[in-house]
C-alpha cells in the first residue's frame, strides 16, 4: 500500500478529532498540523510535536503532501481551500463548506480545474445506525414516511471563542440535521419555519442557544429539528413515524455524559477512510454536488430569515 502524506489545518474541536483518527489509519502519515497558535502542541498525540507548522506556506509548498484536511475557522476556508486545491492537493474540508454563498461555486470550480477531491465532510451519513435507518427507509418495508422527529442537543458546551466564529446555531449545527434528512428521505423539503432563542448570556456569545425547524417537503412529510447547545450530555436521536412501522435511531445509553465526538466515534473513522479511498484511487468526483452544498446554504439562510420574520419561508 502506498503511504499518503498529509497535513491537518487548524486544531479545534474537529482538528483534534481528525488527527487523532489519522495517526492510527495504516498507509496515512501525518507531516503537518497547522496552527498559528503554537501552544496547540500540548495537546498533540505523544509523539506529534514535531508536526506543528505555523503557516499553510509550508504545507502547499510541500510536494510530498497529496491530501489536506481543513479544520481551521469557517472564515478562514475559502483562502485555504483555494490554495491547497490550486497546490495538487486533495481537500477534506469541513463544514460550512465556506463563510460566503459566492465562495462555495468558487471552490467547486477550482477543485474541477484542478483535477483534485473536494470532499465536504457530513460525518452522520457514515454514521451506522444512521445508514441502517436510511437502508430501512428506503427498502420500504415501513411504507411512506408521515412525520419524522431529530433531537440535536449539543455537548459539551463549546467556548465562547468558538462560538463567535462558529456562524450560529443553524450553520454550525442544524445544518447536519438538514442535510441528515435530505440524505435519508432522499427528498429536498420545499418549505422551512423556524423559531430560536439566544439568552443574550455572557456564555453564549450573544448565539441562538436554542431551535426549532419545521420541514415540509413535496411528498407531503413533515419533519421537525429540535437543535440546542444546551445538555448534561450529547443527544442525538431520529424518529421517523410511517404508514406501515416506526424507524427509530436512539441515543446511545451512558453511565457517563457523552461527547459528539464519542457518540460519533464510528462515522468521523468511516468518512475519513471514505475519503482516502478516493484520493488513493485519484476519484475527483465530489461526494456532494455543488447544488447540494447550494441548498444547504440557502436552508441555513431560510432558517434565519423565518426566525426574523416569524414566517414560512419557501426553498
Amino acid at each position: 500500500m502506498t503511504t499518503l502524506t498529509g497535513a491537518v489545518i487548524g486544531y479545534g474541536r474537529a482538528g483534534n478529532i481528525h488527527v487523532g483518527n489519522l495517526v492510527n489509519i495504516p498507509g496515512v502519515r501525518l507531516k503537518y498540523i497547522v496552527d498559528p497558535v503554537q501552544g496547540v502542541k500540548a495537546g498533540f498525540p505523544k509523539g506529534m510535536e514535531g508536526c506543528w507548522a505555523g503557516s499553510l506556506d509550508v504545507v502547499v509548498n510541500d510536494a510530498e503532501v497529496s491530501f489536506v484536511v481543513v479544520c481551521s475557522p469557517t472564515d478562514t476556508h475559502y483562502e485555504v481551500i483555494s490554495r491547497c486545491l490550486q497546490a495538487g492537493k486533495h481537500v477534506f474540508a469541513e463544514k460550512p463548506l465556506c463563510n460566503e454563498t459566492s465562495q462555495i461555486a468558487l471552490v467547486y470550480d477550482e477543485a474541477e480545474r484542478s483535477n483534485k477531491l473536494l470532499f465536504t465532510a457530513f460525518n452522520r451519513r457514515y454514521d451506522p445506525k444512521l445508514m441502517e435507518a436510511k437502508a430501512k427507509f428506503q427498502s420500504g418495508e415501513c411504507g411512506e414516511v408521515l412525520n419524522g422527529l431529530m433531537v440535536s442537543r449539543d455537548h459539551p458546551y463549546p467556548g465562547k471563542a468558538y462560538l463567535e466564529i462558529s456562524g450560529n446555531l443553524f450553520k454550525d449545527c442544524v445544518v447536519h440535521d438538514l442535510d441528515c434528512m435530505i440524505w435519508m428521505l432522499g427528498e429536498n423539503p420545499c418549505s422551512v419555519t423556524a423559531t430560536a432563542r439566544s439568552p443574550g448570556t455572557e456564555r453564549s456569545a450573544g448565539m441562538i442557544e436554542n431551535s426549532q425547524v419545521f420541514l415540509k417537503f413535496p411528498s407531503g412529510k413533515l419533519i421537525t429539528l429540535i437543535s440546542s447547545r444546551v445538555s448534561l450530555s450529547y443527544d442525538q436521536r431520529v424518529e421517523l413515524y410511517c404508514a406501515e412501522g416506526d424507524i427509530k435511531v436512539a441515543n446511545p445509553v451512558s453511565d457517563v455524559p457523552l461527547t459528539f465526538a464519542q457518540r460519533y466515534k464510528e462515522s468521523y473513522i468511516n468518512e475519513m477512510n471514505a475519503f482516502l479511498t478516493q484520493v488513493r484511487e485519484n476519484c475527483t468526483v465530489p461526494n456532494l454536488s455543488l447544488e447540494h452544498s447550494m441548498f444547504l446554504d440557502k436552508l441555513v439562510k431560510a432558517c434565519h430569515e423565518s426566525v426574523d420574520s416569524g414566517k414560512e419561508v419557501l426553498v
